[in-house]
């Protein structure tokens, strides 16, 4: 009997764990679901979700996960014979904490605002001193040399105001964008994120330089 009730304990506490992760997973989710963000934190379970649908797929692939969790964490409370109000209050409490904290952009907050700006600024920094990594592929190795000689033709474009030339290579950066997702499939996990990190960082330099002349101007 003391044994059952050991067990009876043990379960419970484990449910409690896994809808505090499944808590998080959702949490998680509603934030990435508001709006784009510089970087994203990709469970390895969810790559082929972000790879195919991007931010908002990756979203809502974590908010399913979480749910299941939660649920999958009741169902093992129940079997365990624990009382459904006993988890529902503070698993529903700690969801409604989770999904607030997750979100802080707190609008009516001058300082939070200002401290994700900052947070922005410095990944930002980050990512432009980025060096670049090496790819196993050397089909993606030539596609970012390639961006680098666009880069100097635009930067020479923009400097001696020649408008055919820069929308030439306007033109061309959206074409070298759009290859990037080919290379996904091609590549592990690791090199993928590397790969997105590098991609923001072009991205980034590129905007840089369209800005400066806009400011120049």
């Amino acid at each position: 009997m003391e044994t059952k009730k050991v067990v009876s304990v043990a379960e419970k506490v484990k449910s409690f764990a896994i809808a505090l992760v499944g808590i998080v997973f959702f949490s998680w989710g509603t934030d990435y679901l508001a709006g784009e963000h510089l970087l994203y934190n990709v469970p390895r379970i969810l790559l082929p979700v972000f790879d195919l649908f991007g931010h908002v797929g990756l979203a809502v692939g974590l908010m399913a996960l979480g749910a299941g969790l939660i649920v999958y964490a009741f169902v093992n409370w129940k079997k365990a014979g624990g009382r459904a109000s006993v988890y529902c209050v503070p698993v529903i409490s700690a969801l409604a904490a989770g999904i607030v904290l997750a979100n802080v952009n707190f609008k009516g907050s001058g300082d939070l605002e200002k401290g994700q700006d900052d947070r922005r600024e410095t990944q930002t920094e980050e990512l432009r001193s980025l060096e670049r990594p090496q790819f196993k592929d050397q089909d993606l190795e030539r596609h970012f040399a390639s961006f680098e000689r666009l880069y100097e033709r635009y930067e020479r474009a923009l400097q001696a105001a020649d408008t055919a030339s820069i929308v030439e290579c306007e033109e061309e950066f959206q074409v070298w964008c759009g290859r990037i997702a080919g290379f996904m499939p091609r590549l592990d996990n690791d090199q993928k994120y590397e790969l997105s990190k590098y991609y923001s960082r072009s991205a980034i330099l590129w905007n840089d330089l369209q800005q400066k002349n806009v400011i120049d101007e």
